[in-house]
């Protein structure tokens, strides 16, 4: 499938087949979030893949009870380890990225690079708002990923983040940012209505 083609037929889907989902097709929409844009090569996400009930059915009361994400075969949960922001972190990226020419600096200048960027004297709360941000790239891939493998998917922001890590067992540094729901559709809803290219793009600057 076109790239074109999958941003616009994706929707939301709220009713599933009663069908599994093969694990291949889960692993390529895992890999297309693998490959999304990370600051520094961080890339902090985890995903948290449930595909029993008992699983789905706790994550679904920690959603307030939303009937799609309780029926979907699959969720993901789409967590991230700020931790992951620490100058080791970025020296090991940082290396990596200059062994494949991705980065103009030379080893011995690391070091001096690291003094200026290093996220060690970074709040937390900044962390934690590059984790959830980086985050929110991948699951968009996922989304995006999870049309051209014939299924269809529920982005699930309004949930009891605490409820969830508490269920799954996560580490203290492990923010829960959202859930994706997927699995066959049941339904085909039509797009959703968007505003016209001219409300939201300017060309040349923004008009006073």
């Amino acid at each position: 499938m076109e790239l074109s083609d999958a941003i616009l037929s994706r929707v939301s889907v709220r009713k599933w087949q009663d069908k599994k989902v093969e694990r291949e097709k889960i692993i390529k929409v895992l890999e297309a979030a693998r490959r999304a844009p990370s600051w520094g090569n961080l890339q902090p996400w985890r995903f948290i893949v449930m595909e029993d009930e008992e699983t789905i059915a706790k994550l679904a009361k920690a959603s307030g009870g939303q009937r799609a994400v309780a029926a979907a075969p699959v969720i993901i949960v789409c967590a991230g380890e700020f931790g992951d922001f620490s100058r080791g972190k970025q020296r090991k990226s940082a290396e990596e990225l200059i062994a494949v020419g991705a980065m103009d600096i030379k080893m011995e200048q690391l070091e001096k690079f690291l003094d200026k960027v290093s996220f060690d004297a970074v709040s937390e709360e900044v962390k934690t708002f590059r984790t959830r941000e980086q985050i929110i790239i991948a699951t968009a891939y996922m989304t995006l990923a999870v049309i051209d493998q014939g299924l269809g998917s529920l982005w699930i922001g309004g949930f009891d983040a605490n409820k969830v890590h508490q269920d799954l067992n996560l580490p203290p540094k492990m923010i829960v940012h959202c859930m994706l729901a997927l699995g066959y559709p049941g339904e085909n809803p039509l797009p959703r209505p968007r505003r016209p290219l001219s409300e939201i793009a300017f060309f040349g600057g923004y008009p006073g």
